[in-house]
């Protein structure tokens, strides 16, 4: 089976998320559904790591994929990285940001 692996930034950027759509937005639902469709979608990837799009400018073997909830499907960016048996998440960004800065 797949395995999803969180870097500890990763699942930082996941906590930072939950807070600021949970608590500031006053939303603990959306926080929860949009946690979810992260996770399921990096789960799909992490069955076929070759779907995300490569950002070899980034660091070798890192790959992309923007994800979110129905409303907004592509609010989020995941990086990730091909692991043998599934993939390795490194970050995840609000797509506005400028992720390339901030991975450097």
């Amino acid at each position: 089976m797949p395995r999803v692996v969180w870097d500890q930034d990763a699942e930082q950027d996941l906590r930072d998320i939950a807070h600021y759509i949970g608590v500031e937005c006053q939303s603990p639902q959306g926080a929860r559904n949009l946690l979810r469709a992260i996770r399921e979608k990096c789960e799909l990837y992490a069955a076929q790591p070759e779907l995300g799009t490569a950002c070899p400018d980034l660091a070798p073997d890192l790959r992309i994929f923007s994800c979110g909830t129905q409303s907004n499907p592509r609010r989020y960016v995941v990086l990730y990285l091909p692991a043998g048996d599934g993939i390795q998440v490194v970050r995840v960004f609000e797509g506005h940001r400028d992720y390339p800065a901030l991975f450097r």
